[in-house]
């Protein structure tokens, strides 16, 4: 038999039928059966999740109240430490910066991929008159770093303790300097990307980034997106100039960039 698929067809969204729930749909949705029978479906791990959430609220706010800038946090590197504290990681520490690089080893075999969240602060002064507002002057979390920074040792506890059903490898970077002190670029220096090989001796390097690229047109309204904007800043525009997507495996091939300039528009600006 000729499989008639291609790879546009693989990676085209699914739309959810009208009238359907969300567990028929993902049921027919083929892009998320492998996944599924790994991991379940969304909603069985939303009590998993919701075990976790209580933890993730209080780091955020303790790392809220006592922001740092830079590429140098002892508190915030303490903080997180702490919070991975027990979970079966391999645990290397930057020395020239705050830097944390966690591994992760699943149970079964698969790729190693890694997973990022800054930790730095903005050097503002805070008056929102939070009961965590931050104690540090001129220092404040005023770009989401604490949630990230959360949100990401979360990940590793529940991935952690679902270990043995994980396909791979997961490495957590704990990233300091985002805020334009480049602590990226220290960590890549120091040796994050080189991970040890596995158990059998095999090599396992980080997978590359993913670069998409579609047929139809789209358009990135108002300002630059940002992880916590809404989808709806990307809408499909026939009047945009074009960009095809693909899945890129080359590390030397940067993550959601456009092979053309995108247009903008004040529809959605804030």
């Amino acid at each position: 038999m000729v499989n008639s698929t291609t790879n546009n067809d693989m990676y085209r969204p699914q739309r959810r039928r009208r009238g359907t729930t969300y567990d028929e749909s993902m049921a027919e949705n083929s892009q998320t059966l492998a996944a599924r029978d790994v991991h379940g479906t969304a909603h069985e791990l939303s009590a998993h999740v919701g075990d976790l959430y209580d933890g993730a609220v209080a780091l955020r706010r303790r790392l809220h109240e006592w922001p740092e800038v830079g590429n140098h946090l002892p508190n915030t590197r303490d903080a997180v430490l702490e919070s991975l504290e027990g979970l079966p990681l391999d645990v290397t520490l930057h020395n020239t910066t705050s830097g944390i690089a966690a591994l992760l080893t699943g149970g079964k075999p698969g790729p190693t991929v890694m997973l990022r969240g800054d930790m730095d602060a903005l050097p503002m002064p805070e008056d929102t008159g939070l009961d965590f507002s931050s104690r540090n002057d001129n220092m404040m979390h005023a770009c989401g770093h604490d949630t990230h920074t959360a949100m990401l040792a979360t990940t590793a506890r529940l991935l952690s303790e679902r270990k043995d059903e994980l396909p791979g490898r997961v490495l957590f970077m704990f990233q300091p300097g985002e805020e334009g002190h480049h602590g990226a670029k220290f960590m890549l220096d120091e040796g994050l990307l080189d991970v040890p090989p596995l158990a059998d001796g095999s090599a396992s390097p980080i997978t590359g980034p993913m670069r998409f690229i579609s047929p139809p047109r789209f358009r990135l309204d108002g300002s630059p997106a940002r992880a916590g904007r809404s989808w709806r800043h990307l809408t499909r525009s026939r009047s945009s100039l074009p960009a095809r997507v693909a899945m890129h495996r080359s590390p030397s091939v940067p993550a959601t960039r456009f092979p053309w300039p995108v247009k903008s528009s004040k529809r959605y600006k804030r």
